[in-house]
């Protein structure tokens, strides 16, 4: 693994097929690369590792240009030595005991390898402990780690910064033309003042995206430095949309040996009266070939949902058929429909009742 990560770092093996154009270059690839090794090599947890790169047998530094001016090719042998594996040390995390709580860190342990990875998940850990607490501005302070060469570890010292802990304010809509902003924010799921939670925020964007009225959703906190210094009120949630279009056609046809030939058409509207409303017109000819032209199988089909009828996320579902139909054995002329509401009992579960 730490080969083939040396080699996905090297301007030397993922440029092979590039050759430079002189000498100079290929010195300047091999001093970049001298100090990728290292830090891959450190990322690794080998700190004490050496890299030795030449050309022709030759240390670049002792290269002239002269020497090699005649040579059509320059073999270059990169030599590392890793060197031992360092371990972590001494850990130890300050900030939390601000907000009187214990960090949860489960990356780093002493006495396993001093891998540069495992530092930065455990960071982003931190940062999701503070957030999940409320603290929507987390950061964290400047890192130190302090290497004992002598005993071969590590020893990392974090501060997390939490911050004032937020409250979810109301909802501004940017983007949204044709979808009413009551509809949008009638979907809110948090009252005015509570504590912010990332999955809060997450449940909300979803909501919107799976409207299927917009592109694009992003619902976000504003920036940091935007705020003011003491936050006393409930913070104000972004909500940016990027709306679909509203209107959408189709049509198809399609033949098989029982039936002969048909032909579907429709037209419908996402947002027909603004809040989400969906209008859909379709209709259909089929038999062409094996009935008689005036006796052609033709529907008529018309379909309306209402989101949030009466409550939210309760649906008011409706459909109405207008069928004139010629069989081998039977004729029938009917209109047909049914109503009902579909209620969502949470993300993966609904019901549907209908009366026709």
């Amino acid at each position: 693994e730490l080969k083939k990560t040396l080699q996905a770092s090297s301007s030397l093996f993922q440029l092979k097929d590039s050759p430079p154009l002189s000498l100079t270059g290929l010195i300047r690839r091999i001093q970049n690369d001298e100090e990728r090794f290292q830090k891959v090599l450190q990322s690794f947890g080998y700190f004490s590792g050496a890299v030795k790169i030449r050309i022709s047998g030759k240390p670049i530094q002792s290269l002239r240009s002269l020497v090699l001016r005649n040579t059509k090719s320059f073999p270059v042998a990169i030599k590392i030595t890793t060197g031992p594996l360092f371990k972590f040390g001494r850990i130890k995390i300050r900030g939390f005991e601000k907000i009187k709580s214990k960090p949860v860190v489960s990356n780093i342990q002493t006495g396993d390898p001093a891998l540069g990875s495992e530092i930065l998940k455990t960071e982003s850990d931190l940062i999701a402990q503070l957030k999940v607490k409320g603290y929507a501005y987390a950061n964290l302070g400047e890192r130190r780690l302090e290497l004992d060469s002598k005993k071969q570890v590590m020893d990392v010292y974090l501060v997390a910064i939490p911050g004032q802990k937020i409250r979810l304010g109301k909802v501004v809509l940017k983007g949204n033309n044709k979808v009413k902003s009551d509809f949008i924010i009638r979907k809110v799921s948090w009252n005015n003042g509570d504590i912010y939670k990332p999955t809060t925020i997450k449940r909300y964007q979803s909501v919107l995206s799976n409207l299927g009225l917009f592109s694009s959703v992003k619902v976000r906190m504003p920036e940091r430095d935007k705020l003011p210094k003491k936050i006393l009120k409930p913070v104000q949630v972004i909500a940016t949309v990027e709306e679909k279009k509203m209107r959408f056609v189709g049509f198809g046809g399609d033949y098989s040996t029982n039936f002969g030939a048909g032909i579907t058409g429709f037209w419908g509207h996402r947002n027909y009266f603004g809040r989400g409303e969906k209008l859909k017109l379709g209709s259909r000819v089929d038999r062409i070939g094996e009935n008689e032209f005036s006796k052609i199988n033709k529907k008529l089909n018309l379909e309306f949902n209402k989101p949030d009828y009466k409550i939210v996320g309760q649906e008011l579902v409706s459909e109405g058929k207008i069928l004139t139909e010629s069989f081998d054995a039977f004729d029938r002329d009917a209109v047909l429909g049914s109503i009902g509401l579909s209620r969502k009992f949470g993300p993966h579960i609904s019901f549907t009742g209908r009366a026709a």
